[in-house]
């Protein structure tokens, strides 16, 4: 079940508290410009909140973090309005997960592991510049790009549902009005998971796979669309298997646009055939993001 929320550009939050083992984190001297982190355990579910700061309309955030194990980690901002936005944190990548504060306010900044997995010996230190660093370079084909996917379970005593939560950018420099989306699920060890992907139908049966037919108003061109919320699992809370979900893969299979034109990725049938019901290598679902869908 898709759970909708308003689509923000600024930044938003607020995260349950969360475990934590041998934990240190040391703000820089800069203050507002770098919080570096040292970590001992980042345990599955776990925050570690950096503290509190004034951060002016178009800060720059950049994550540069490196970790132990197949934890997914996801870097928040949170107002006092209790409100949130995530955004996914690449292994070893200096400029990996770079997001923008579009309003200026108060912010507590937090990493969170969102995984089942422990995040072990995590450093690095996440900056924010005032001005945007250099850009990459530009697609040299339109391509929609699968940034991550979140995989979101409540810790123990807090309420919600576990959920599915995406982060795209649209390079195709046309707006998305429309797409057909395929979805997969592992657990910690690459095992497949068959899953009641629509809980609120009692007849629907579990599978490996589930195509989500969405429409409305997508990103428009250049924009990264990362809507609070997700794709709801288990809403009746009788399916064990989605508690056990740790990687979800997403493919697009159709895109419609705006103007009313169509692209259909002939790449689909295969990616479904590699990837469906079929044991995977941690390491590749580690490396899956972002996954890049060239429009020909």
């Amino acid at each position: 079940m898709k759970k909708t929320g308003r689509r923000m550009l600024s930044l938003l939050a607020a995260l349950a508290a969360a475990v934590l083992a041998g934990a240190a984190v040391f703000a820089s001297p800069a203050g507002e410009k770098e919080i570096t982190i040292g970590l001992g355990q980042l345990a599955p579910g776990g925050k570690v909140s950096l503290g509190a700061r004034h951060l002016p309309a178009g800060t720059i955030c950049l994550p540069a973090l490196s970790w132990e194990g197949g934890a997914s980690l996801w870097a928040v901002c949170s107002t006092r309005d209790g409100e949130r936005l995530e955004y996914p944190i690449l292994k070893d990548g200096p400029s990996a997960g770079a997001f923008v504060i579009e309003e200026a306010g108060d912010y507590t900044v937090a990493v969170r592991n969102c995984s089942l997995s422990s995040a072990k010996n995590l450093t690095g230190k996440l900056t924010f510049p005032q001005q945007a660093p250099p850009a990459d370079p530009a697609p040299s084909a339109p391509s929609l790009v699968l940034q991550g996917v979140q995989v979101y379970h409540p810790a123990a005593g807090e309420g919600g549902y576990s959920y599915l939560h995406e982060v795209v950018t649209n390079h195709t420099g046309k707006r998305i009005a429309a797409y057909e989306c395929g979805m997969l699920a592992f657990d910690q060890n690459g095992a497949p998971l068959s899953l009641d992907w629509f809980s609120l139908d009692s007849d629907y049966e579990p599978s490996y796979d589930y195509l989500y037919d969405w429409g409305g108003s997508g990103p428009a061109p250049g924009e990264t669309d990362n809507e609070p919320g997700g794709w709801t699992l288990d809403i009746r809370g009788d399916d064990p298997e989605a508690k056990k979900v740790a990687y979800a893969l997403y493919c697009y299979k159709s895109i419609t646009f705006e103007d009313g034109s169509v692209w259909k990725n002939p790449d689909y049938q295969s990616w479904l055939t590699a990837w469906r019901g079929k044991r995977a290598e941690v390491q590749a679902l580690q490396s899956y993001y972002p996954h890049i869908e060239t429009i020909g």
